[in-house]
């Protein structure tokens, strides 16, 4: 509603920590709802209504627990993030790179979009607006979060979670 977020009519504070998918004793995330709940229930005894991954996908277990406890979710792309996937961003992106992040896209949101725990899309992180060149502008702030609302229209969409160091204009 404007500027604010509302829900079923109340304004709601987003009140949110950064899941970075940190699992020492498993290396990779646990294939387990109630490792999440538990997870997630103590985040909300502290406070916390909302959570974002870290340029990291939130498993299904993790997003039905997320439905289960009712901690609103923002799903981060994993996109640009190292390597040459983030060089491509500042220089020109090939065909190949701009076909793979539609796709992933779609498929990620087409996954996650029947959780009433997922509440927003961000596109891309750590990244500034004016490191991207006038294409790749267009395809990670305009054509992809236009996708995922297509796809996901109830969502929030945002192009990216870092700060915008806008000199004016894309490169």
């Amino acid at each position: 509603e404007g500027l604010r977020v509302v829900l079923n009519g109340a304004p709601v504070y987003l009140r949110a920590a950064c899941d970075i998918h940190v699992y020492p004793e498993t290396i990779a995330p646990p294939a387990s709802k109630a490792f999440y709940v538990e997870r997630l229930q103590r985040a909300k005894r502290y406070g916390f209504n909302y959570t974002k991954s870290c340029m990291e996908i939130f498993t299904e277990e993790f997003l039905q627990a997320a439905d289960e406890v009712g901690v609103m979710v923002c799903q981060e792309m994993p996109f640009g993030l190292t390597g040459k996937y983030r060089t491509a961003i500042r220089e020109d992106m090939p065909a190949e790179y701009r076909e793979l992040y539609r796709r992933e896209l779609e498929n990620i949101v087409r996954a996650s979009r029947n959780h009433p725990s997922v509440v927003l899309y961000a596109m891309i992180s750590e990244f500034t607006v004016d490191g991207m060149n006038e294409p790749t502008f267009q395809l990670m702030c305009q054509e992809l979060p236009g996708l995922a609302k297509r796809l996901h229209p109830s969502a929030l969409v945002m192009d990216i979670t870092c700060s915008y160091n806008w000199s004016g204009k894309a490169k």
